[in-house]
Parts: structure tokens; C-alpha cells; sequence
């Protein structure tokens, strides 16, 4: 298996939505001061049953190292055989500077939100994460893959030239990382370069077969390219990969809908209400998973219900293109 990145691995491993996997991580961490606290637990996920548990106690600064000293128990753990490349990975932090991985790890939860304000505020902290370390090829990958979300979505005026020039940075100083790939060839999705765009991810996927984003990304080539069935296909592996994924199912019930498969969708609408809905609560002021309750609920032919959600989608984010 090509370079993958452990913990984009573990977490294909531990998804609870995937056949023949059974254990599950859960864990908690709490800052005061500049000392942090991880707690991580693994247990079987058909019975609840303890396997492992652990308290980490360090200093903020030693927060990257923690994370590589718990991942490591925890494939020990899970008994799995890891290949050369995959202990290297381990072995290797992205970035040895504890500031620009918390501006990193701000930007990938407001880039998870998707909506127009949260983009531009990933942005920056990419931005953000780079200044304070100009050789965080992660970074530069996810910068560009915002970039690309920016145009596409929201129209920014974002020449594609400039975020290719991103995920070179990206892949200066690592050549294998699966993410940069995603990023360009959402990039070349963008302006039509579609051979461009199935190029790079398919290359991304040979890197990393469990990258969410390339999954979701090749879910919208495909949709795009009138291939439904393999559009379907990717989106059901996001769902896989990410068991709190909430816009593949509406995506893979607009597949089958094309399909002409529309009693097999009602299944994957019930399947984003619950997740859709589970999300919301938990984040209230981001109006995506209202954008997909509102979809799904009417597909399932609940109006009053589906109205309901626009109604706070509108009140939510007026501005946000999901909503116009």
C-alpha cells in the first residue's frame, strides 16, 4: 500500500459504518493553561466492551508528540500490520510547530462547515498556518482545497493557476500527499479540465484508498460527468469513511434518483435526516445541515417539515449561496 497518512487510516479502520470492523476509539481533551489533557479509550464496538484506556497529561507543546505516542498504542492495540511507508508516516509530524497546527486544525473545522463565511475563515487560519511554518505542506494542500470550494461554490474570483500553485508548494516538500492531489484536481474541476481532474484523483486514492475528500470529490466528478452509479459508489464509500458524513446521502439520493432508482433513495433520505439532524444539534449556527434537512425532508415528501428547515436555514445564514 502507497503512503497513507496513520491517522486518515485509523480512522477507515475504526469507521463504524464499515463491515467487518469492530472497535471503536472514543476520547476527550481539555486546555488549561499550556497543559493538556487527552483521555483515549478503545472498545468493541457490537458489545461496548473495554479493550484500552489512557490519560495524557503534557504540555501544550508536546501535543504532536502525544498524538503520534497514541496512535501508535492504538494500532498496537488493533493489532495491525502496518507497512514501511505507514510507520514512517507515524514516525513523521507534519509540522513541528504547535501554533501553526492549531491554526491548521481551526481551519479544517471551519472548512468541514462549507458555508461561505466559514470558507473564508479556514482560509486564513491556512494562511495563518503557513506563515508560521512556510514548509507545512498540509497546509498548502488545504489552503488549495478552499480555494477551489471558493470558486466553485461561491464564485470567487480565484484564478485556478493560483491554487495549482498551492498544491505545488504542497507537493515540494512531500510528493505523496494524497490531499494536495484532491486539491488540484477539484481545482481542474472548476474551469472543465475534466481528464485533468480524474488524473489527479485518481492519483489521490492510490495514495490514500480512505481520503474522505477525494472520495466526495470523485462523487461530484462523476455526478458531473453523468456516471451515476460510480458517483453513488464514492459517495457511499464517504459515508463509510466518515459515519458522521451528512451531505453524501443526500448526494447518493440524487444519484439513484437519476438512476431511476427513487425507492432506494427514500432509504439514504432517511439515513441524511438522522445524521443531518444529529450534526445541527451540535452545531446550530452552521446552516449546512439545515440546507440538507430541508432536501431530504421534501424528498421524503414532508413539506411541512422541509419548509420548517428553510425557514431556519433563511434565519441561519441568509447570505449563504445553499440557501439563495
Amino acid at each position: 500500500m502507497p503512503q497513507v497518512h496513520a491517522q486518515r487510516r485509523l480512522a477507515a479502520i475504526l469507521a463504524a459504518d464499515v463491515v467487518g470492523y469492530t472497535r471503536l476509539v472514543e476520547g476527550s481533551v481539555r486546555k488549561v493553561g499550556n497543559r493538556i489533557r487527552i483521555t483515549a479509550q478503545l472498545s468493541e464496538g457490537a458489545t461496548g466492551g473495554h479493550v484500552w484506556a489512557e490519560r495524557y497529561d503534557r504540555e501544550l507543546t508536546d501535543v504532536l508528540k502525544m498524538q503520534d505516542e497514541i496512535t501508535r498504542t492504538i494500532v498496537a492495540q488493533l493489532e495491525v500490520k502496518l507497512l514501511p511507508d505507514e510507520r514512517r508516516a507515524i514516525a513523521k509530524a507534519p509540522t513541528n510547530v504547535v501554533d501553526a497546527y492549531t491554526a491548521y486544525l481551526k481551519g479544517l473545522d471551519l472548512f468541514r462547515l462549507k458555508t461561505g463565511t466559514s470558507l473564508m475563515c479556514a482560509r486564513q487560519m491556512f494562511v495563518r498556518a503557513i506563515e508560521l511554518d512556510p514548509d507545512y505542506a498540509e497546509a498548502y494542500a488545504q489552503l488549495a482545497q478552499v480555494l477551489s470550494e471558493l470558486r466553485s461554490l461561491y464564485g470567487e474570483n480565484i484564478a485556478v493557476a493560483d491554487i495549482i500553485a498551492e498544491t505545488d508548494r504542497a507537493l515540494c516538500p512531500n510528493p505523496d500527499l494524497a490531499q494536495a492531489f484532491v486539491s488540484r484536481g477539484c481545482a481542474y474541476m472548476t474551469n472543465g479540465r475534466k481528464p485533468d481532474a480524474r488524473q489527479a484523483l485518481d492519483r489521490a486514492l492510490s495514495l490514500d484508498p480512505a481520503n474522505l475528500d477525494a472520495h466526495n470529490q470523485f462523487g461530484r466528478y462523476f455526478m458531473q460527468t453523468g456516471d451515476f452509479e460510480a458517483s453513488a459508489r464514492h459517495y457511499r464509500r464517504a459515508m463509510e469513511i466518515q459515519p458522521e458524513e451528512y451531505v453524501a446521502p443526500v448526494m447518493v439520493l440524487q444519484a439513484l434518483q437519476a438512476l431511476g432508482r427513487g425507492d432506494e433513495a427514500l432509504a439514504y433520505a432517511r439515513i441524511a435526516v438522522r445524521r443531518a439532524e444529529d450534526i445541527q444539534r451540535q452545531q446550530p449556527e452552521n446552516s449546512r445541515p439545515a440546507q440538507m434537512l430541508c432536501a431530504s425532508y421534501a424528498y421524503l415528501g414532508a413539506t411541512t417539515k422541509a419548509m420548517e428547515w428553510l425557514d431556519r436555514t433563511i434565519a441561519i445564514d441568509p447570505d449563504d449561496n445553499g440557501v439563495r
